[in-house]
């Protein structure tokens, strides 16, 4: 597992952001957190991340997504996303349905880290 490296966690609900940020710091990462996608975009303005995991249907997560894409790309952070309706039975790579197990998201932003950092 990829320890140390940055991950934002973003949602609409503040409960559910203090959640995965505790899953998430309990595995090693320094966690920054953003209640709704604009606080996130505003976070990605001023601080790298390695890794964002965030809902798929947050409002705004397309301005967040944008707000990833930087010009160079190892500076690029990973992307997971948390959905209800992810499809099971043929996973996308950087999606996890929920509800997930704390080991579930922490071994999904691992993978997404690794693929990104190579």
């Amino acid at each position: 597992m990829i320890r140390g490296l940055t991950v934002l966690v973003t949602d609409d609900e503040p409960m559910i952001v203090t959640m995965l940020a505790e899953m998430l710091r309990s595995a090693g990462h320094p966690v920054i957190e953003a209640v709704g996608a604009q606080e996130a975009v505003r976070v990605l303005q001023k601080r790298h991340v390695d890794a964002i995991v965030t809902d798929r249907d947050l409002l705004g997560v397309t301005g967040l997504l944008a707000a990833v894409k930087r010009p160079v790309p190892e500076r690029r952070a990973a992307v997971v996303f948390l959905s209800s309706y992810a499809d099971r039975e043929n996973p996308a790579p950087n999606v996890l349905q929920k509800p997930f197990q704390m080991k579930e998201l922490q071994r999904k932003v691992a993978d997404a880290l690794a693929g990104r950092c190579g």
